[in-house]
């Protein structure tokens, strides 16, 4: 099982979530790192003053990596700066990738909603989240 799950764009593009899986024996750390680093290097060609974060958080109560991103790119035609924020968590030896994005302008209203969706992800029957 590779690949994405969902897709979804909220009402008039003002936001997406992709959730995206991978069957993988690396940790959600060396995976966030990885992706973390490629994604600096991408946006760097695009955006000079593009940043890059990454931490280790909860949800749930369970590990996941964060990696948060702003840069300067294209939403819906229109030149702006974006936020996207992604979050890596494991479970039995599959690797889960929430990414959620927005404009900055739009990222104070839709920072809540990322949120609550990403808490709301619990691996029920799955044997429990590993790293």
């Amino acid at each position: 099982m590779n690949g994405s799950l969902v897709e979804v764009d909220a009402p008039g593009s003002v936001a997406f979530l992709r959730v995206q899986v991978a069957k993988t024996p690396m940790s959600i750390s060396q995976i966030a790192k990885g992706f973390a680093a490629d994604e600096l290097r991408k946006l760097r060609k695009q955006d000079p003053k593009a940043v890059v974060t990454r931490r280790s958080v909860k949800v749930g109560g369970n590990p996941a990596e964060l990696v948060e991103e702003r840069y300067r790119g294209t939403w819906v035609d229109e030149k702006t700066e974006i936020v996207r924020v992604i979050y890596f968590m494991k479970s039995k030896g599959t690797a889960y990738e929430f990414d959620c994005g927005t404009t900055a302008a739009s990222f104070k209203t839709m920072a809540s909603t990322f949120a609550t969706s990403i808490s709301s992800v619990h691996f029920l029957g799955l044997g429990g989240p590993s790293a």
